[in-house]
C-alpha cells in the first residue's frame, strides 16, 4: 500500500504510451491502404540505401531514392538517374551552398519513413523531384537482395506521406 501513490501514476503512463501506440499504428495502416488504393505507382531511383541490402538476408531495411510524381513538371528514369548521378557529384565537391544542402538531404545519415523533400527546381531543371524515405521489403526483390537502383513504389501525391515500395507481382 506504500507504493500506490507511485504504482498510480505509473499505470497511467504506461497506458498512455500503450494507446499512443496503438493510434499510431492504425494511422500508419490507414495511410499505407489509402496509398495502395488511390495512390500513383512511381519508379524511385535509389540514391543510397543500407549496403546490407546488397547481400543475402532477411531484415527490411531503409534506402533514401529520388520520386517524380506525374504531371508537366515530371521526371522520367533517365532524368531521375542523372540527378543521383549529380548528388553523387556534389556530394564529391559541392558547387554552391544551395547544392550543398541537397546533398545533405538527399544523404541524410538517420532513416525517417515520412521523409519527402522537394528537392529545389534550379536544382532539378523545372523538374518536381522529391527525395523520400522508403522501407526496402526484402520479401520484395528477387532472392531478397537488392540488384538494381530502381524501386517501384506507391504513395499519395503532394508533399508529405510516406512512399511504400511494391511488391514485384504488384507492377503494373
Amino acid at each position: 500500500m506504500d507504493n500506490l501513490p507511485v504504482i498510480i501514476p505509473l499505470c497511467i503512463v504506461i497506458l498512455g504510451l500503450i494507446t499512443a501506440f496503438i493510434y499510431f499504428k492504425l494511422r500508419d495502416r490507414k495511410e499505407f491502404q489509402s496509398a495502395i488504393q488511390n495512390g500513383v505507382t512511381l519508379n524511385g531511383v535509389i540514391i543510397q540505401a543500407n549496403s546490407d541490402l546488397f547481400k543475402p538476408g532477411k531484415m527490411n531495411l531503409p534506402a533514401s531514392v529520388l520520386v517524380s510524381f506525374p504531371g508537366k513538371n515530371h521526371a522520367d528514369g533517365n532524368e531521375l538517374q542523372a540527378l543521383v548521378d549529380k548528388l553523387s557529384d556534389e556530394k564529391v565537391q559541392p558547387s554552391s551552398k544551395t547544392n550543398q544542402k541537397v546533398v545533405k538531404i538527399a544523404y541524410e545519415e538517420s532513416f525517417r519513413p515520412s521523409l519527402r523533400v522537394m528537392l529545389p527546381l534550379e536544382f532539378t531543371n523545372g523538374h518536381e523531384v522529391h527525395v523520400v524515405g522508403v522501407l526496402v521489403i526484402r520479401s520484395f526483390l528477387e532472392d531478397g537482395v537488392l540488384k538494381q537502383h530502381t524501386i517501384r513504389c506507391r504513395a499519395m501525391p503532394g508533399n508529405s506521406g510516406q512512399v511504400y515500395m511494391l511488391a514485384n507481382e504488384a507492377i503494373g
